[in-house]
C-alpha cells in the first residue's frame, strides 16, 4: 500500500498536478503546516516541496533544453556544408540566447521564489534552532525532519542555479556557513548529511553565477570553512623504513664489551636518523573517516577554484 508520499510522488508524474500544486493557493497551505509546531507535519512539506523540485526539470526546464539540443545537431549538420562556420556561430549565438532565456524563465518561475521565501523567512530559522539546540546540549537527535530540511536545500541547489539571486547565492545569504559546519561534526557519523551539506557546497563553488562567485570571498574568508577543512582533513602519516634487521645488530652487538656495544648502537641510530628520509604517505581510503573522505574531496575542489581564481 502506498504511503502519501509515493501517492504525492505518482500524481506529480503529471504535469497537470504539478501545476495545480504549484499556484498560490497550495503554497498558502504548505506555508501554514511549514510554521506549525508539528515536526511530522513539517517534514512532509518539506518532502513535498523537494518532490516539486525534482519534477521542475521534467516538467519546465527540461523541455526548453530539447531546443538546445536541436541547435547542437544543426552546428554538426552545418559542419559538413560550405557555410558551416557561419552557420555554426550564429547557432551557437543562438543556443547562448536561448540558455538565457531559460534561467530567465527559472527566475520568474512560482516554484523558485516560493521556494526563495521559505528558504529565506523558515528553513534560516530551522537550521539556527538546531544549532542552538545542539549548543545547548538540548538535541542529540538528528531526525528525520531535519534530513528533510537538508535535502530541500541540496535538490533546490541543484536546481535553481547559474542566474543573478539563485538559491545558491541565498544560501550564503542566510548565513547557512556559520552553523552548517557545527552540525556535520556533531553528527559526522551520518554520511547521508555530509553527502548533501557537502553536495551543497560543491554546487555553490561550481555555480557561474557571477554574483556567487563574489560571495565565495565570504565565505572562504569569514566562515568556518577553511578551518573546517583542515580540522576534518585526513592526517599524514610519517614512518622511517629501516632496512637494517634487528637480528643483525644483536649479533654484531654481541661480539663486543656492553660499553662498546652501547655506543656502537647510539651511534647507528644517529646515522640512521640522518640518512633515511621520512616517508610521508597518505591514509588509504579504508582507514579513513566518512567525514575525512568528504573533506579530503572538498578540500580539492576548493584547491582548484582558488589555483583558477588566481590565473
Amino acid at each position: 500500500m502506498l504511503g502519501a508520499t509515493e501517492v504525492i510522488q505518482e500524481l506529480l508524474k503529471n504535469k497537470i498536478c504539478y501545476q495545480i500544486l504549484t499556484m498560490k493557493r497550495p503554497f498558502e497551505i504548505i506555508t501554514g503546516h511549514l510554521v506549525s509546531d508539528d515536526e511530522d507535519t513539517k517534514r512532509h512539506m518539506y518532502i513535498l516541496l523537494t518532490s516539486l523540485t525534482s519534477f521542475f526539470e521534467q516538467h519546465e526546464k527540461l523541455e526548453k533544453r530539447i531546443n538546445i539540443d536541436n541547435f547542437e545537431d544543426e552546428d554538426l549538420m552545418n559542419s559538413h556544408s560550405g557555410s558551416g562556420l557561419f552557420n555554426k556561430s550564429k547557432n551557437s549565438r543562438n543556443s547562448k540566447k536561448l540558455n538565457q532565456e531559460i534561467y530567465k524563465d527559472m527566475q520568474d518561475s512560482d516554484l523558485f521564489k516560493y521556494a526563495n521565501v521559505v528558504i529565506n523567512e523558515i528553513t534560516a530559522y530551522d537550521i539556527e534552532a538546531k544549532h542552538v539546540a545542539i549548543k545547548e546540549g538540548r538535541d542529540s537527535m538528528l531526525g528525520s525532519y531535519f534530513m528533510s530540511i537538508i535535502e530541500f536545500l541540496e535538490k533546490s541547489s541543484s536546481t535553481f542555479t547559474g542566474f543573478p539571486h539563485d538559491i545558491n547565492q541565498t544560501l550564503i545569504d542566510i548565513d547557512l556557513y556559520d552553523y552548517i559546519f557545527d552540525i556535520v561534526e556533531f553528527y559526522d557519523r551520518s554520511d547521508f548529511l555530509m553527502q548533501k551539506v557537502f553536495k551543497i557546497t560543491h554546487n555553490i563553488i561550481k555555480d557561474r553565477n557571477d554574483e556567487v562567485a563574489e560571495s565565495l570571498k565570504v565565505l572562504f574568508d569569514q566562515t568556518r570553512l577553511i578551518d573546517f577543512l583542515i580540522k576534518n582533513s585526513p592526517k599524514v602519516v610519517e614512518t622511517i623504513e629501516d632496512p637494517v634487521s634487528p637480528k643483525a645488530n644483536t649479533s654484531k652487538n654481541e661480539e663486543k664489551s656492553p660499553e662498546q656495544a652501547t655506543k656502537a648502537k647510539e651511534g647507528e641510530d644517529l646515522k640512521a636518523s640522518e640518512e633515511k628520509p621520512k616517508i610521508v604517505t597518505m591514509p588509504s581510503c579504508q582507514n579513513q573517516s566518512a567525514l575525512q573522505a568528504h573533506v579530503k574531496i572538498l578540500s580539492e575542489l576548493v584547491q582548484d577554484y582558488v589555483r583558477k581564481d588566481k590565473s
